[in-house]
């Protein structure tokens, strides 16, 4: 937390976060890094595991999670990317499971220049809840979110679409469905 001297991040070797607060605030204010390799990251799982993980990194421009397939526990990504002004896109290619209370609320809070969102694999968020996004772009101003076609209904029935507390927030169910 508040190194500002680092850059880069290799975490690539990473394939489960599980625990509560694993990752809570790990590189926050970290206000020069621009790089984060979480390649191999499959599943974060638990209470803020990556709570304010990269909190106030504010040249951190994209982050990719190539083989993330689940997000799991209460809180699991809020607040992860909050006030990452300088975050423009963040792709989740392989994420097919969002659950839990709360699992991605406000995890892009003020990332002002946040343009867009791809989910391109997701299937499901989990029968307990209707908030996994709450708040998820709050002070976020023209945000594209993608989703699959087949995933409509369970997006639209999430509490706070279609802005997720963002202005002029565009959602596009315009991927192909998975299998």
């Amino acid at each position: 937390y508040g190194c500002s001297d680092l850059t880069s991040v290799d975490l690539s070797s990473l394939t489960t976060l599980n625990g509560s607060s694993v990752m809570n605030s790990c590189f926050g204010s970290c206000s020069n890094l621009t790089s984060v390799d979480l390649s191999s990251l499959t599943t974060v799982s638990g209470s803020s595991a990556m709570g304010y993980c990269f909190q106030s990194c504010t040249n951190l421009t994209s982050v990719d999670f190539p083989s993330l397939t689940t997000i799991s526990g209460s809180s699991a990504m809020s607040n992860c990317f909050y006030y990452c002004t300088n975050l423009t896109s963040v792709e989740f290619p392989s994420l097919t499971t969002i659950s839990g209370y709360g699992a991605m609320s406000t995890c892009f809070y003020n990332c002002t220049n946040l343009t867009e969102l791809r989910f391109p694999a997701l299937q499901s968020f989990g029968t307990s809840y209707t908030n996994q996004f709450d708040y998820m772009l709050e002070s976020v101003t023209g945000c594209t979110l993608h989703f699959p076609s087949n995933m409509r209904s369970a997006v639209e029935g999430l509490r706070g679409y279609p802005n997720f507390s963002g202005k002029n927030t565009v959602v596009l169910f315009d991927l192909p469905p998975t299998a």
